[in-house]
């Protein structure tokens, strides 16, 4: 597996942004990075209040020790470092929302893309490997409706637990499990939402790795101890990344789930087996899985994965989505 150096300090990372920006002559990001490193150097500085001086002092308030040159500082931890950055993306997303209001769309502009930048630096930070795989889909996807979705995932990654599951929109990891030789896809009967869907779900307690989520539930749904990321072994990427409504059930409100979606490949087809009698599975070529399907945006991803593995899509003489129901199926 792909291994990555320490992640830097979120102040770091900040001050290593700053001429990177400014020799790409990038104007946003240097906005946004000299207004963020002024408020920590603000945030840092000791009020003349809060010393610990006597009234005594020559003048009220001067140091008087070594080094009384230089102004006392607060010490801020990282916690406070990433509530801080928040709070500045917060600050901005409200004045985009009054810009927007009051008609000024290059300011509102301007403002976002301010925010975005800051998100994407506390991604980094909170949670390295989501943001990660997000940014390197960034740079593959075409067409500005799904770099949108990525800048949209990105600052759900800012938040201290994009996992959670209270949360209104939270992460999920998900994959397609092929069978190259085969040229066939697994595809799982999902009972709440009616629909042949990929594998995959929520992170457990402490996961934090969105392919490695993935990963563990499939092996789970699908009895298949040999998957691994597909095409390159030792380098998974995210073949989709989509946000999808999930209808109320098992106590749950309708929610979102930011579905961060890979490939896995098994060597044993055969030895998939059913994690439940509710949870069938089955072995589709790809126009069947388009046809069983109901989602649009699966339909996206098994087109992608068709892609790559090159296959011909026939189109002719299919079964009907209902014939693929599974029997019990309520139809």
């Amino acid at each position: 597996m792909v291994t990555h150096a320490a992640d830097p300090s979120l102040i770091d990372r900040l001050r290593n942004a700053l001429p990177v920006a400014i020799k790409a002559h990038d104007r946003v990001a240097v906005a946004a990075v000299r207004r963020t490193l002024a408020a920590i150097d603000n945030a840092g500085a000791v009020d003349v209040d809060d010393r610990n001086v006597s009234a005594d002092t020559p003048i009220a308030g001067a140091a008087h020790a070594i080094g009384a040159t230089e102004a006392e500082r607060r010490e801020l931890t990282e916690n406070d470092l990433e509530d801080l950055v928040a709070s500045i993306a917060d600050e901005l997303r409200a004045h985009v929302a009054d810009q927007e209001r009051a008609g000024r769309q290059e300011e509102t502009t301007a403002l976002a893309e301010q925010a975005q930048v800051l998100e994407r630096h506390m991604a980094a930070q909170r949670h390295p490997q989501v943001a990660r795989h997000l940014e390197a889909y960034l740079q593959r996807v075409d067409g500005e409706n799904e770099a949108s979705v990525v800048q949209e995932l990105l600052r759900l990654a800012a938040a201290r637990d994009p996992w959670s599951r209270a949360a209104a929109m939270h992460f999920t990891g998900s994959a397609l499990v092929v069978d190259p030789p085969a040229r066939r896809v697994l595809m799982r009967w999902h009972e709440r939402q009616k629909n042949w869907l990929q594998v995959g779900g929520h992170a457990d307690p402490g996961e934090v790795d969105p392919f490695d989520i993935a990963r563990r539930e499939a092996r789970e749904e699908t009895g298949l101890a040999d998957l691994e990321p597909w095409p390159d072994p030792a380098r998974p990427e995210l073949l989709q990344a989509v946000i999808v409504a999930v209808p109320a059930g098992k106590g749950e409100p309708p929610h979102h789930h930011a579905d961060l979606r890979f490939v896995l490949a098994t060597r044993t087809p055969d030895l998939a087996r059913e994690e439940s009698p509710d949870a069938p599975l089955r072995w589709m070529t790809f126009d069947e899985a388009r046809a069983a399907t109901g989602e649009d945006n699966v339909r996206v991803a098994l087109d992608r994965l068709a892609a790559l593995l090159e296959v011909p899509s026939t189109r002719r003489d299919l079964p009907s989505r209902g014939e693929l129901l599974p029997p019990e199926a309520d139809r």
